[in-house]
């Protein structure tokens, strides 16, 4: 290589650092990532503690990483370099076959006594409320797309944990989804997302009526939405394809109530949005009460699984109550009791549900509950 060329390659790669520079400095910081679904680090305000204890410049680090020009097309730029020398596992998420992006449970991160603690709360907890209850604890996406994982990725011991929890609870008809769920060909999980799709909650629904001896009411699905990326490809910023989004229009007028405030089944004014997963009910409350057409009421304890699950079983209680354990700051106990005295000649009945084991039964607020 002549000089000519060398003095050329060194100004290209200055000016290139350059301009990286002086757009990282010229361009406005960004508060929330739409495609990460998060909010992004802002610049650390400097203190004399802080640098001393180098939590300034961590925080620095953070900051320039969260904010650097083109970061997200870096990103996808590297996740498909890597799809194509074979590296499958990217931010703790698998490129599985046919563009399925799965997550694995770290086994590190269980804590079994915990894990313990909490079937031994749930089990307290359905002994003391007079009701009849019922238990579903939906598997991960991985425990049924096993076959998409690539090779020598081990979940043995995440389907023991699955088995472990039900054969814990007492007290309870347990509901095991995967017994329709195997008999659909539709997609039961999104390809780019953790939660099981409509169908898959359709199935759920199914053995559900068939465990309790409910009548199982028809639901004809029709897609809302094709472009749906989802909790998983935030990590990745990569996906072989969008998902749909399906569910039964024909519950859209459904009302309910949010925390307090009037909603509506469905709020379709999320499809504008990238968590599109939020249609249902509009995302995560404490407490959600939803008008039914069918008879007595039902309890539901639930994570964001029931949010697609639920729709189903509007033509079969009267009243729906949700309660998400990670919001609501009431007592349950004292809400069972209540719903059992404005409607005391009906039908109760409580489900526990500990969707995808994501918070290994993690249940905080049933015990910090006054009376629980």
């Amino acid at each position: 290589m002549s000089k000519k060329e060398n003095i050329i390659t060194i100004v290209l790669f200055f000016g290139f650092i350059l301009g990286f520079l002086i757009a990282f400095i010229v361009k406005p910081d960004i508060k929330f990532s739409d495609n990460e679904n998060r909010y992004l680090e802002q610049q650390p305000k400097a203190s004399f503690a802080d640098v001393k204890s180098g939590e300034f410049m961590e925080g620095w680090e953070d900051y320039v990483s969260d904010q650097f020009p083109l970061r997200d097309s870096f990103m996808m730029v590297g996740a498909r370099c890597k799809n194509y020398i074979g590296i499958k596992d990217i931010n703790g998420v698998f490129l599985g076959a046919d563009g399925h992006l799965l997550s694995v449970m770290d086994r590190n991160a269980i804590n079994h006594e915990r894990v313990v603690k909490n079937i031994d709360i749930i089990n307290s907890f359905l002994n003391k409320v007079d009701a009849d209850a019922a238990f579903m604890l939906v598997p991960d996406a991985v425990l049924m797309y096993e076959n998409k994982l690539p090779k020598g990725v081990d979940i043995k011991w995440e389907r023991k944990l699955l088995m472990d929890i039900r054969t814990g609870i007492s007290d309870a008809t347990l509901i095991v989804p995967e017994n329709e769920m195997i008999k659909t060909d539709e997609q039961l999980y999104y390809y780019t997302d953790h939660h099981w799709t409509g169908y898959g909650a359709q199935a759920a629904y199914k053995e559900y009526c068939n465990q309790l001896g409910i009548t199982e009411k028809e639901a004809a699905l029709s897609v809302v939405s094709e472009e749906f990326y989802g909790s998983l490809y935030s990590k990745v910023l990569f996906c072989e394809k969008a998902d749909e989004i399906v569910l039964d229009e024909s519950k859209k007028d459904i009302k309910i109530v949010k925390d307090g405030e009037n909603g509506y089944l469905y709020d379709y004014d999320i499809l504008n949005k990238k968590d599109k997963y939020l249609l249902f009910q509009g995302g995560n409350y404490g407490l959600v009460e939803i008008e039914g057409i069918g008879e007595g009421t039902l309890l539901v304890l639930k994570d964001s699984f029931a949010n697609s699950f639920v729709p189903f079983l509007t033509e079969n209680y009267e009243k729906i109550v949700m309660v998400d354990l990670r919001y609501y700051m009431g007592s349950v106990t004292a809400l069972c009791e209540k719903e059992a005295a404005l409607s005391h000649d009906l039908r109760h009945r409580l489900r526990c549900s500990a969707a995808g084991l994501h918070r290994q039964l993690d249940l905080p607020r049933l015990r910090s509950v006054p009376g629980h």
